[in-house]
């Protein structure tokens, strides 16, 4: 029962040190389902109400949900607190449209590093 406990606290370890890296690093993970679209198909099916809209949206609700996650776990701070989707949607729109050719992936890892920014210095909650 000890092996998840310690798996776990190597997987933190290991994350804990990935918001400290460059903006321009590389970061190199599988990138799953609607991430891989480009910042084009985000700003294109935007406000749309389409499969394609949902879909993307619902991807990044569930990136930075797994950043909370993690987050609330090392740092015990919710990186979203103070918005709401419409705010970290507008967050990607004014992305995407700066980067058409980056994947979706992109805009939410750069979205998440602002968050982690914006809480830098904060004091744990």
């Amino acid at each position: 029962m000890r092996r998840p406990v310690a798996t776990m606290a190597a997987l933190g370890a290991l994350f804990a040190f990935a918001p400290s890296r460059a903006a321009d690093a590389p970061i190199n993970y599988m990138i799953l389902g609607e991430g891989a679209l480009s910042c084009g198909t985000w700003t294109s099916h935007r406000h749309s109400a389409d499969a394609y809209e949902n879909a993307m949206t619902a991807w990044v609700l569930g990136f930075i949900t797994a950043g909370n996650s993690w987050e609330s776990i090392l740092h015990r701070r919710n990186l979203s607190e103070g918005t709401d989707s419409d705010g970290l949607f507008g967050w990607i729109d004014n992305y995407c449209t700066a980067h058409p050719l980056e994947d979706l992936s992109s805009a939410a890892m750069a979205l998440e590093l602002e968050l982690i920014n914006r809480h830098e210095g904060a004091a744990p909650k």
